[in-house]
C-alpha cells in the first residue's frame, strides 16, 4: 500500500555463517528470517548521520535467509548486504 511505503521480499539462497551489514535507503525497516528451520533472526538497526541511510546487522547460521523490506517512500528499493569481520 503506497499510502504506507512501499516493500519486498528477497531471498538469497547461499549465505555463508557469520555477521553482515545491511544498508537500506533511510526510511526502510527490515526483518530477517534464516531458513530450514524458519527462525526470525534479530536485527540491530539504526540510521547514520552522515548519509541518512538505515543500516542493520544480523547474525546468520550459514543457508537462505530472507529479507523483508517494508516503509520505503519510494517504490524502487536498493538494498547492499556485505559480510562483516568477525
Amino acid at each position: 500500500d503506497p499510502s504506507h511505503g512501499y516493500g519486498g521480499i528477497v531471498t538469497l539462497e547461499h549465505v555463508a555463517a557469520g555477521r553482515y551489514g545491511i544498508v537500506l535507503p533511510e526510511e526502510a525497516r527490515v526483518t530477517a528470517v534464516q531458513q530450514r528451520p524458519f527462525l526470525t533472526i534479530p536485527v540491530d538497526q539504526w540510521r547514520t548521520e552522515a548519509n541518512c541511510l538505515s543500516m542493520a546487522e544480523i547474525s546468520v547460521e550459514g543457508g537462505p535467509v530472507t529479507l523483508q523490506i517494508r516503509g520505503v517512500a519510494a517504490p524502487l528499493i536498493k538494498v547492499s548486504m556485505i559480510k562483516l569481520s568477525d
